[in-house]
């Protein structure tokens, strides 16, 4: 899933100075003209949105205040749900009709969600009450 950082829309992404990027992934398809993205680096998860059209760009969420991460399955919107101490982050990924890419688009938001969750575990060793990886299955 890691892709050179030159290749849109990561090449929109201007990480802060000591920040690199460990994981990575979107879905590049033949039949869509607009893409988003997720990266994740020590220090947070990164989130590009292409909506509103020709206005895309990257949310940042510090890992620090989050305290969970989850995929859920969906019919038509596979979601990527990032937990926070006091809200709920819900990135959603671009409807399609083709279910080969809405597969990929589950593999990667998968991927991302466990990613994240090693990567909270890994900063919280030590500390109590935090949840374990959720991977949820919903038909819409």
């Amino acid at each position: 899933m890691m892709q050179s950082c030159r290749d849109y829309p990561f090449n929109r992404l201007a990480l802060p100075a000591g920040e690199t990027m460990l994981f990575q992934a979107d879905n590049l398809t033949f039949h869509r003209s607009i893409r988003y993205g997720v990266a994740v680096t020590a220090s947070a998860v990164y989130w590009y949105s292409p909506f509103p059209m020709l206005l895309g760009r990257w949310k940042r969420y510090p890992l620090e205040v989050l305290v969970g991460a989850r995929f859920v399955d969906a019919r038509w919107f596979p979601r990527l749900i990032l937990q926070a101490h006091d809200r709920t982050y819900v990135l959603r990924t671009l409807h399609d009709m083709y279910q080969d890419e809405k597969q990929c688009d589950r593999l990667s938001l998968e991927a991302a969600a466990k990613f994240i969750e090693k990567r909270l575990s890994v900063s919280a060793i030590g500390s109590a009450g935090r949840a374990g990886s959720m991977i949820e299955s919903r038909k819409n």
